[in-house]
């Protein structure tokens, strides 16, 4: 089996399902779970980023899910209104909360959303516009171009793991409560963008999104690396249309929290648990800081 590691947002294939970094981070993942427990504050609020979400791996994400809710509290995405403006009125501030949330919208996400539906809690999909729109038979061929380069053998083997979520299944599941969110236009978006760019990929998606679902986006996305993909160009359009930007990089919610720069841990559900708890670890959030601190500083300090 093989095994895709994130290069500015794409998926490279490795030569093995869990290589090398994979099983070391699953080693350190799991002594930092020994020592920190679940280090997590309560009343912060961690966002955890999924992207395929195959049938095959929900007795895993149910079982995640039971796991989770005994440390903390698992919220659906209208927390966030509370969370950036009465936090005070959060309904378990004495535990750190959960919000799933996933990118590009795929076929198979359905999946997810059902099981958090049997916990009471909803999730937030991050869609492309420009994906859902092709037809069918042509969404893998589009999927491959922009959105995830190479084919994993344990994860992409079926239709719902390369076609997208259509208009109308997305208008179903924003009548059942869950949450849809702009990924940009077509899943190109750049720093460097051109003016007209810049605009179809941020108002153009929001726009899209509403034409086609009825729902108009609060929540918007970047694909790739955050700083790869985003410049204040883009956060100066986008303000006026949205009320959070979720970011690339993980850490802590509470730490200076802005709901223009959400932190998002990201994972998936084909990784080993401790692989999970390293992502989660303060030890991985502090390798992280500089990119925070960059993107800090080139949204919202005006300093590069």
């Amino acid at each position: 089996m093989e095994y895709l590691a994130r290069r500015h947002g794409n998926l490279v294939m490795h030569k093995t399902m869990y290589n090398r970094s994979h099983q070391l981070k699953a080693a350190a993942g799991r002594m930092l779970r020994l020592i920190e427990g679940r280090p997590h504050a309560a009343g912060d609020l961690l966002v955890f980023n999924l992207h395929s979400t195959p049938e095959r791996f929900m007795p895993k994400f149910d079982r995640w899910l039971r796991d989770l809710k005994s440390d903390y509290t698992l919220y659906s995405p209208d927390v966030f209104e509370t969370f950036y403006g009465e936090k005070d009125n959060l309904p378990n501030p004495d535990k750190p909360g959960v919000v799933f949330t996933f990118d590009d919208g795929l076929r198979n996400n359905r999946h997810a959303l059902e099981v958090l539906e049997q916990h009471d809690a909803r999730g937030l999909l991050f869609v492309v516009p420009d994906f859902y729109r092709f037809p069918r038979a042509e969404q893998e061929a589009y999927y491959r171009k922009h959105i995830r380069q190479q084919p994993h053998a344990g994860l992409d083997g079926g239709d719902e793991e390369v076609q997208a979520l259509s208009a109308e299944e997305l208008r179903n599941w924003a009548a059942r409560g869950h949450t849809i969110g702009a990924h940009s236009f077509s899943h190109t978006m750049r720093a460097d963008d051109s003016d007209d760019k810049l605009e179809k990929e941020t108002i153009g998606a929001i726009e899209a999104i509403e034409e086609d679902t009825g729902v108009r986006p609060v929540h918007f996305c970047a694909p790739f690396d955050s700083l790869f993909s985003t410049s204040e160009r883009h956060m100066e359009l986008l303000k006026p249309h949205i009320r959070f930007f979720h970011s690339t990089f993980p850490g802590s919610n509470s730490d200076q929290p802005n709901p223009l720069f959400i932190r998002r841990v990201n994972m998936e559900l084909f990784w080993k648990a401790g692989a999970i708890d390293f992502a989660c670890s303060r030890f991985e959030w502090k390798r992280w800081s500089a990119q925070r601190e960059a993107f800090n500083q080139r949204m919202f300090l005006n300093l590069v």
